[in-house]
């Protein structure tokens, strides 16, 4: 009998124990399933069931807390202060909370916040914060310079602006990549609102522009406006690379030189041409030869002489002297059209004849001698305006030098007047 009760007892005790197993094995892998009746248990184990049950209520609160830490849901979840299980937690969620509020502060701009517990995690925290606070520092310290560098700016603009609507000089600023005009002082506006001008200097414009791409450094040019009228305007043009509110630019200044250019026009008449005729003197006469010599040209030299100059500067004064002399360079400078004339003094002038054959420059200065004879019989008082002349044809496999030329050509010269003289005699006797 007492042995049949010894296996009734073991056989209660197995399954307490198979019941008890299967609770926590449910309260581990499926809590809501979990569930122990504790009067089906032997007496002996129901208070330790009692105990079990609330350590699998205190289990089930611990999980709910960390699944909703888990998933960033800090907020407050009712733990029974009994729950030791859950006090870490608790505490954890309290930090959490507390880091999320100073985060939300550090990014309303607050960096002297410091996190000082979560160990390498704080000192991460605390090593960013440090960061944006000198990033931040910086932004500002790079903001309030942009904004001193615009109002420094908008002061230039404004003084660029009043210069330049004050300057004679024409300021235009043309787009590298459109060609269009970004900007214009007031000068140039009023230019470029003359139809007159605008068209041809909207053109140059453009053309220079496209020309000029990518270069780094200034560049200089020339430019002559013709209007309507037929007046023209030069310009000395300085051409800057720049950029211009993030525009690649090229600045043309614009400069009227039209008063230098005919002073400079001027001082080269003096230095070129001969005051009593009009024709290039003897220096102007020298430098074109020694061009076409140097170019290895065809042309013929002619060299004139006026004979009885020093007669009829004796006998009717120097004033029908210089009549004499204008009257002969006229008559040369009719010789061609391409013919270069010059004095080379008193009564000595040469003409260079691009085109001309030998033959043809020596008919067309008979043709010269015969008008002035003409001109003598004219005349109620008797004139003895007549010319003496020697032609020599260079081509291009001359060798001799422009002072050897006009030796040769010289002599010729000497040579006609000797058989001009010798023909009058003849006909004397």
């Amino acid at each position: 009998m007492r042995e049949e009760g010894c296996f009734l007892v073991d056989q209660l005790t197995e399954q307490t124990a198979e019941k008890l197993f299967l609770y926590l094995r449910d309260l581990i892998y499926d809590p809501t399933e979990a569930s122990l009746e504790v009067n089906s248990l032997a007496p002996e184990f129901q208070d330790f069931a009692k105990g079990l049950i609330y350590f699998g209520e205190c289990l089930k609160e611990v999980r709910s807390l960390a699944h909703d830490i888990s998933r960033g849901d800090l907020g407050t979840k009712f733990i029974s202060q009994e729950n030791e299980l859950a006090s870490s937690l608790k505490s954890l969620q309290a930090t959490l909370r507390h880091l999320t509020w100073q985060i939300s502060q550090v990014a309303k701009g607050d960096y002297k916040q410091r996190v000082s517990f979560m160990g390498e995690f704080s000192q991460a925290i605390n090593n960013m914060i440090i960061q944006l606070d000198e990033r931040t520092s910086n932004l500002e310290r790079e903001v309030e310079l942009n904004q001193l560098k615009t109002q420094a700016l908008e002061r230039s603009n404004s003084l660029f602006e009043a210069l330049s609507y004050s300057m004679s000089q024409w300021i235009i600023l043309m787009n590298t990549t459109t060609l269009e005009r970004i900007y214009t002082n007031y000068p140039a506006s009023i230019i470029l609102d003359d139809s007159s001008t605008s068209t041809e200097l909207t053109s140059w414009l453009e053309e220079q522009t496209r020309s000029l791409q990518g270069i780094s450094a200034s560049h200089s040019s020339q430019l002559t406006l013709t209007s309507d009228q037929g007046i023209e305007k030069h310009f000395l043009v300085l051409i800057y690379p720049m950029n211009w509110y993030e525009q690649d630019a090229l600045a043309f200044v614009l400069t009227d030189v039209t008063e230098e250019v005919a002073q400079r026009e001027q001082l080269e008449s003096f230095a070129y041409i001969d005051a009593l005729t009009n024709v290039y003197n003897r220096r102007c006469g020298m430098e074109r030869l020694n061009e076409l010599l140097t170019r290895k040209a065809n042309f013929t030299l002619c060299f004139i002489d006026l004979d009885n100059l020093k007669y009829v500067n004796d006998k009717r004064g120097h004033g029908e002297g210089d009549i004499y002399i204008r009257i002969v360079s006229d008559l040369l400078s009719n010789i061609d059209k391409n013919a270069i004339v010059s004095r080379l003094g008193g009564d000595e002038f040469m003409v260079l004849c691009e085109g001309l054959s030998l033959a043809e420059s020596k008919e067309r200065l008979e043709g010269i001698r015969e008008q002035l004879h003409v001109l003598n019989s004219q005349s109620d008082n008797p004139r003895f305006y007549s010319i003496s002349f020697g032609v020599v044809e260079v081509r291009q496999t001359n060798k001799h030098s422009a002072s050897q030329l006009l030796s040769i050509v010289d002599e010729k010269m000497y040579e006609y007047k000797r058989s001009k003289k010798t023909e009058r005699k003849a006909l004397l006797e």
